[in-house]
């Protein structure tokens, strides 16, 4: 009898019922991560004038959006719908215009800015004439020295990635244009990888190719040289100042 008890006793805490007593072994749940897009601005850089241009905010839904046009006299050409997420342009007077797109998004803002070229803000400049040959050159020239100031018209490119344009080089960029169109000096703005209509970087930006090479940056870049004729030489470039002030100081120095 007593073997028939140990028997039962054992049995019973073999049992299942007695299993389930001991608690279960937790396990690691991963959520999945999923990557958030990148906002941006999506539209053309360049188009004719009077051609009309769609801007689209690729933005994340519920984000508050406030846009801006500079110059600021051209918001009466601006038309944004209803959401936000769409503005429309068109303007027949040639220039340049950078529009800026406040994103708020749970209490922090982000700004995105795109620059469109209606016509293009200048006569494109003739590629750099042909340097003179020295017939007694000297046997031990600088390497690479700096041209001498030469006081008068500038041409001003700045080139700088799109989906790397901060508020703080937005803003750097808008004092930085009124100073140069106040100044009459010829300026462009554009992209690393601007392309013409008709897919091809046009003439006058390859001309400079070389030269934007020397910058040794991968931040935006600013190149000054001086414009006579259409023809621009005595080339100058340099990483891209923090601020419109430090900007405008360095065309001042070479005579600008």
């Amino acid at each position: 009898m007593k073997r028939y008890h140990a028997l039962v006793v054992l049995l019973l805490c073999l049992s299942p019922a007695h299993a389930a007593d001991k608690p279960a072994a937790k396990v690691a749940v991963v959520k999945p991560v999923v990557a958030k897009p990148a906002m941006r601005i999506v539209g053309p850089d360049e188009v004719e004038p009077g051609e009309l241009v769609i801007l689209i905010a690729e933005v994340p839904d519920g984000a508050g959006l406030d846009w801006k046009i500079c110059p600021p006299e051209a918001v009466s050409k601006l038309y944004i719908d209803s959401n936000k997420r769409v503005a429309v342009f068109s303007a027949r007077a040639k220039g340049q215009y950078i529009f800026s797109l406040a994103v708020a998004i749970e209490g922090k803002a982000t700004c995105l800015v795109h620059t469109l070229i209606n016509g293009g803000d200048n006569p494109e400049p003739d590629p750099k004439p042909d340097p003179k040959p020295d017939p007694k050159p000297d046997p031990k020239p600088d390497p690479d020295p700096d041209p001498v100031p030469v006081p008068g018209e500038k041409f001003v490119l700045v080139v700088a990635e799109t989906d790397g344009r901060t508020a703080e080089l937005a803003t750097a960029l808008m004092g930085f244009r009124a100073w140069l169109v106040e100044s009459k000096h010829t300026w462009r703005y554009v992209d690393p990888d601007f392309t013409a209509k008709n897919t091809k970087p046009p003439k006058w930006f390859m001309a400079f190719v070389d030269d934007l090479k020397k910058a040794k940056t991968d931040g935006p870049v600013l190149l000054i040289g001086n414009l006579s004729d259409g023809l621009v030489d005595g080339i100058v470039v340099e990483a891209m100042p923090a601020t419109s002030a430090a900007a405008i100081e360095s065309v001042k120095q070479r005579g600008g």
